[in-house]
């Protein structure tokens, strides 16, 4: 029995004598490619017209594939798109279109069962996520992590005063700037939980007075659509506020989740950019006057912003406050910091 890659790779030769089925449909084999083929072979082994299996996955798209080989065309054409009810996987014809097709419709399954984490904190522990994602919503097949590295200001082109080390020194701060955001990418083994999650309205997560925003991973879907095209910015908010400071105001807004951005180190404030329906989604700029401080809201596509107070109608160079909060090296910006003992009502 033929049980080698040769011949099992392309798409000439013998591809009318071929088949193949997706190696995540064994799914009582999961990390055991010896047991399916064992699986494979055993079912086979009195078929006269079974040639061989593929000794290891054919990876097409960075897709797995099984490989059966077979001397009788009539039999492996009879295979094409029956579900085998022993193996409970279903076998198609091994040309290049069917492959295709198979493999688009294979990866749109998967991004209807997938989720994206996003806005986390780099050092946020993702053990933490996956066991409160696994227990309110099901069991999980697969984790990704995908780190989101800093902004960094670009260095001159030229060496300025002459001076290499300068140039080097920029492109060594760059170097060394580690990742403050992560992404992470949930795919469920069933469905229905990204059904759950997305059926049931559910656009973040609250974990460890964390709010976890939950779009798909599918960035065309009308549903990250709809989670992402309305939002504001909110500017002014103290440094050591969280999530569950702002849902007072989140409410008040109509908005459904929000993730803050990771503030300059001269800072006195940070932001967040909180998401709504369009349906509540208002164009209009307001401000709020809580933790003994104003805190702004307005468009996120609205530019204009002082970065000493986080005021939207003008630019730093207007602020009243610029002349307590200068901004040269040698004087610090004042940072706004809750009080947690004083009164905390949103006007």
């Amino acid at each position: 029995m033929l049980d080698t890659n040769n011949d099992f790779t392309s798409y000439g030769g013998q591809v009318n004598h071929t088949v193949f089925t997706f190696l995540k449909s064994f799914k009582t084999y999961d990390n055991n490619l010896e047991g399916v083929i064992n699986l494979i072979r055993t079912y086979f082994h009195a078929n006269d017209s079974f040639i061989g299996v593929s000794s290891h996955p054919i990876v097409i798209g960075q897709i797995p594939l099984i490989i059966l080989r077979f001397n009788n065309k009539s039999y492996a054409d009879a295979l094409h798109n029956t579900f085998n009810d022993t193996l409970k996987v279903t076998f198609y014809k091994f040309d290049e279109e069917t492959v295709n097709q198979k493999i688009a419709k294979y990866l749109e399954q998967i991004d209807r069962r997938t989720i994206k984490l996003v806005d986390i904190e780099a050092n946020f522990p993702t053990d933490t996520v996956i066991e409160v994602f696994q227990k309110a919503y099901g069991p999980i097949e697969k984790v990704q992590e995908i780190f989101k590295k800093p902004f960094t200001r670009q260095p001159p082109n030229t060496t300025p005063n002459g001076n290499p080390n300068i140039a080097r020194h920029h492109q060594q701060r760059r170097n060394n700037n580690k990742p403050t955001k992560k992404q992470i990418l949930l795919t469920f083994k069933n469905q229905s939980s990204a059904v759950n999650i997305f059926g049931n309205n559910i656009w973040y997560k609250t974990i460890d007075h964390v709010n976890i925003r939950i779009p798909p991973a599918n960035q065309t879907s009308e549903e990250y659509i709809k989670r992402t095209e309305c939002s504001y910015k909110i500017t002014g908010i103290p440094l050591n506020a969280t999530s569950q400071d702002l849902k007072p105001l989140l409410i008040k807004i109509g908005a459904s989740s929000c993730s803050f951005t990771t503030p300059p180190r001269r800072q006195s404030f940070k932001t967040a950019y909180a998401y709504a329906p369009k349906a509540k989604f208002i164009n209009t700029y307001t401000k709020f006057n809580v933790f003994n401080t104003t805190i702004y809201v307005f468009p996120s596509s609205h530019n204009k912003l002082c970065t000493i107070c986080g005021n939207s109608s003008y630019e730093y160079q207007s602020c009243d406050l610029r002349a307590d909060n200068n901004t040269t090296p040698t004087r610090p910006l004042k940072k706004s910091l809750i009080n947690r003992n004083a009164n905390m009502k949103i006007s």
